[in-house]
């Protein structure tokens, strides 16, 4: 992802993070404005984890952060920076405590990046309003998560999905899972010292093989409404 359109993502944040602060200040009863959702995805490759949060995102207004946008701000001092600065003075403290309290109890790697990576997912998720995909934000934001999904599929229907997506053969798909599904353990495990397919760090699991996506969309939008995020 070049720099160009992450800066564009970031403003789009900004730019919700706005609208949300005004919406708050204009209410007339203490808590006519919900909190928005804050959504994390994680899947494994071709089990349609993007689909699901763009779906997502466009029925719920919200922003999609993936992978590579979230590396890049870790890496990345002035686009944390950017971010951090326009938080209000009570959420660039929660995020302070919540960084800290994650790196005591949970994170094993405490490297710059993976510090970076902690405060870049909590920052994001802060005033909500957003689908993050991957990289351990199930586990990073576990108290503050609306709905933690997993999805998952059959091996066969993956590499038909990737190579369908991809544009890649037979061969080159199922390098692509393995390769995928190797580099998610490692991440997860070197990290948190946990195992990604325990169900128990997830809220929702759905096995996507026999389901279009409008009916995993259904589900996760069921699972929210359930949990009193929001109501039809």
């Amino acid at each position: 992802m070049s720099r160009i359109p992450t800066e564009k993502l970031i403003q789009r944040q900004i730019h919700q993070w706005s609208r949300y602060r005004e919406l708050l200040e204009s209410a007339t009863e203490p808590g006519e404005i919900k909190p928005r959702p804050i959504i994390t995805i994680s899947r494994e490759l071709g089990a349609g984890g993007r689909k699901l949060a763009v779906a997502l995102a466009q029925r719920l207004d919200l922003q999609v952060h993936g992978v590579s946008l979230i590396d890049q701000i870790a890496r990345d001092t002035n686009l944390e920076r950017q971010i951090i600065e326009h938080l209000d003075e009570q959420a660039r403290s929660q995020v302070d405590l919540w960084v800290r309290g994650v790196l005591q109890q949970r994170i094993f790697l405490r490297d710059n990046y993976h510090v970076s990576l902690v405060k870049a997912i909590r920052t994001l998720a802060a005033m909500g309003g957003v689908v993050i995909l991957g990289r351990g934000a199930n586990i990073i934001l576990e108290d503050t998560a609306s709905l933690r999904v997993l999805l998952i599929a059959s091996v066969e229907n993956r590499i038909k999905n990737v190579m369908m997506y991809e544009g890649v053969n037979e061969a080159e798909a199922r390098k692509l899972i393995q390769e995928s599904d190797e580099s998610r353990r490692d991440f997860i495990k070197k990290l948190f010292h946990v195992d990604p397919d325990d169900t128990h760090l997830y809220d929702t699991v759905i096995n996507t093989d026999n389901l279009p996506m409008r009916r995993v969309v259904h589900i996760v939008m069921t699972a929210l409404e359930v949990r009193g995020v929001f109501t039809r």
